[in-house]
C-alpha cells in the first residue's frame, strides 16, 4: 500500500525524478496485480513525461496488453508513443 500512496504522490506532484524508480519497484513488485485500467493510466503517464529509455521498456512490456485490449485512440497513442521512445514501430 505504501509503494501505491508513493507512486501516486510522485505522478500527481510532477516529481518524475522520484516516480522513475518507484514505479519501476512497483512493476517489479505488483505487476501482475495491477489492473489493466492503472496500467494505462501508468502507460499514458511515461508515454507523456519519462524519457528513461530503461522505464520506458518495462512500461511497454508490462502494459502492452492493456493497451491494445483497450484499442481507444489514447490508448493506441500511448503504445505509438511507447514504442517511438524505444525506436519501435
Amino acid at each position: 500500500m505504501i509503494d501505491y500512496i508513493k507512486l501516486n504522490f510522485y505522478q500527481i506532484g510532477h516529481y518524475w525524478d522520484r516516480l522513475i524508480p518507484a514505479l519501476s519497484t512497483y512493476i517489479a513488485r505488483y505487476g501482475e496485480t495491477v489492473s489493466d485500467k492503472k496500467k494505462i493510466e501508468y502507460a499514458t503517464t511515461v508515454a507523456k513525461y519519462i524519457d528513461d529509455r530503461d522505464l520506458v521498456e518495462k512500461t511497454l512490456n508490462w502494459t502492452a496488453g492493456a493497451l491494445e485490449k483497450n484499442v481507444s485512440e489514447e490508448s493506441m497513442q500511448t503504445l505509438k508513443t511507447l514504442r517511438g521512445k524505444l525506436d519501435k514501430d
